[in-house]
C-alpha cells in the first residue's frame, strides 16, 4: 500500500487480522522517516532598464510532485530588498524602480514543512542612468547695467524623477559660480556683468542615478544703465570774470559714472570735464 504521509519519523505498525486457520498478529514498530523534498528556485526578471522605470521580478518554486508554499526573499547581494508570498508556487515582486548601478539578485525560498529552502541563481540586473535636461532663465533677459539679477538653473530627470547634485555657470571658458539643486533648481545672483550681449551655459554635473547635461545657451543683455545729469555755476559773474561750473552725474542704480562731460551754451561748446 502507498500514501502520503507528513515529514518526520512514522512508527508504521502493520496488524493482521488472522482469517481462517490463521490467527491474527500485529507487527513490531517500524521507523519510517520522511524528509522534506528538495525544490527549485526560478528567478525571472527584465532586460537592462534605466532609474525612474518600474521593474518587476517572476519567482517560481518547484518541487518534483507537490506544489511549495511559504515565502521568498529577493536579495540584492546580501540586503533583502523584497519578498512575497508563493500562491500555486509563484510570485512576483514589484519595485517602482531600482537605483542606477549593476545588480546581483537571488531569490531565496525559506522553504516550509514539506520542502527544503532553495536559492535561485543570480540575475544581474543593470541599472543605468536616467537622462536629465538643464535649462536657465533670468530674472530680467534685458536688464540695465548694474542691475542684481537672479539666473534660475532648472534640471529635470527625463524619467519623471528629481535630480539633486551641483550645477556650473559659464560664460565661454569663464566659470561664473555653482549652486546646488533643491526640488529641482537653484538660483544664482549677480549685478557684475558688463554692458553688452552674455552668453551663458549652465552645467548640470549629474549625481548617482542622473546623467549631466549641458543647457543650451542663453543670452542675457545689459543695456547702459540711464543716468540724469544736472549743472551748476559758482554764481552769477560780469563779464571777463572766471566762472565754475559743477556737473554732477547720478544713476537709478548705486552705481558711480564714469567718462566725459562736454558743456554747451546753445550750440556752441564751451568746455569739457572727466568725471
Amino acid at each position: 500500500t502507498s500514501g502520503i504521509i507528513g515529514v518526520g519519523d512514522h512508527a508504521i505498525v502493520a496488524t493482521y487480522l488472522g482469517g481462517g486457520s490463521f490467527l491474527g498478529s500485529v507487527s513490531a514498530p517500524f521507523v519510517h522517516t520522511v524528509t522534506p523534498v528538495a525544490t527549485v528556485t526560478t528567478l525571472i526578471g527584465p532586460g537592462p532598464t534605466i532609474f525612474g522605470r518600474p521593474v518587476s521580478y517572476d519567482i517560481s518554486v518547484t518541487a518534483p510532485s507537490t506544489t511549495p508554499s511559504g515565502v521568498v526573499t529577493l536579495f540584492d547581494g546580501t540586503a533583502g530588498i523584497g519578498g512575497c508570498t508563493l500562491f500555486l508556487g509563484a510570485c512576483r515582486i514589484d519595485f517602482p524602480t531600482l537605483p542606477a548601478g549593476f545588480h546581483a539578485l537571488t531569490a531565496a525560498y525559506l522553504g516550509d514543512t514539506w520542502h527544503l529552502a532553495s536559492t535561485s541563481d543570480v540575475f544581474y540586473q543593470p541599472v543605468g542612468l536616467a537622462g536629465s535636461a538643464t535649462t536657465i532663465s533670468s530674472s530680467a533677459p534685458s536688464a540695465p547695467f548694474g542691475s542684481t539679477l537672479r539666473l534660475t538653473i532648472g534640471v529635470t530627470g527625463l524619467e519623471g524623477t528629481s535630480p539633486t547634485g551641483n550645477v556650473e555657470l559659464w560664460e565661454g571658458a569663464a566659470r561664473l559660480g555653482t549652486c546646488t539643486l533643491a526640488s529641482g533648481s537653484c538660483d544664482l545672483t549677480t549685478s557684475t556683468f558688463s554692458t553688452g550681449l552674455h552668453t551663458l551655459t549652465a552645467s548640470y554635473l549629474g549625481d548617482a542615478n542622473h546623467a549631466s547635461s549641458d543647457s543650451a545657451a542663453f543670452t542675457q543683455a545689459i543695456v547702459p544703465a540711464a543716468t540724469t545729469t544736472s549743472v551748476t555755476s559758482s554764481g552769477p559773474s560780469v563779464y571777463g570774470a572766471a566762472v565754475t561750473f559743477t556737473v554732477a552725474i547720478a544713476n537709478v542704480d548705486p552705481l558711480i559714472p564714469t567718462g566725459t562731460v562736454s558743456l554747451s551754451d546753445g550750440s556752441t561748446g564751451i568746455g569739457a570735464c572727466t568725471l
